[in-house]
């Protein structure tokens, strides 16, 4: 965990000094280790006890540094993979969702690459940067809206419905793009 922190930091600490998405293009080799690593601990035969399906820790744990791969590294199969790993289960740290942070993630996947026909990288004009992020939750059902702009200055809205219930969650849409983008929109 603390290797991915320290990957996480180096790759924030860089972008927030670059002057634009592309600087992010150069934590390909970083990501790939955030990617392996949370892989290898939520594979972990201890992983359950920690990270039972429901659970909320205080603490930061894996959902921030899977959504920094989601949200900044270009590499289709990498954010896909991060979007699965998010996915794959409801768990909270701290004000991390990892559904909420799974369904953004996919949505900025689905923006950056609509109509690209497969071409990558994704060009500088493509890329965006979220703006804002809401989320709102109001006796069992949860809303969450996002605002991005893209490099050619256009901004795109987003937004999400979730109820939850005793018996499991019902959403909106599929969070994996991958599978038609169902609830994906732009």
């Amino acid at each position: 965990m603390l290797k991915i922190r320290a990957y996480v930091l180096t790759i924030m600490l860089y972008g927030e000094l670059g002057t634009d998405e592309m600087v992010f293009d150069s934590f390909m080799p970083e990501f790939e280790s955030i990617i392996s690593l949370s892989k290898a601990f939520l594979e972990h035969h201890c992983t359950p006890n920690f990270q039972a399906e429901g659970s909320f820790s205080s603490n930061s744990g894996l959902i921030q540094p899977l959504y920094l791969v989601a949200a900044k590294c270009r590499d289709g199969r990498l954010r896909r993979e991060a979007i699965r790993l998010l996915g794959a289960k409801p768990w909270r740290e701290g004000v991390w969702w990892s559904l909420g942070a799974a369904r953004v993630g996919a949505w900025l996947l689905g923006v950056e690459e609509a109509g690209m026909g497969g071409v990558m990288p994704v060009t500088s004009e493509k890329r965006v940067r979220l703006l804002s992020m809401d989320f709102r939750e109001v006796e069992g059902e949860r809303a969450m809206s996002v605002c991005a702009v893209g490099g050619d200055g256009e901004v795109k809205v987003g937004g999400w419905n979730w109820s939850l219930r005793m018996d499991g969650m019902q959403s909106d849409g599929n969070i994996d793009p991958m599978l038609g983008g169902a609830g994906l929109h732009a």
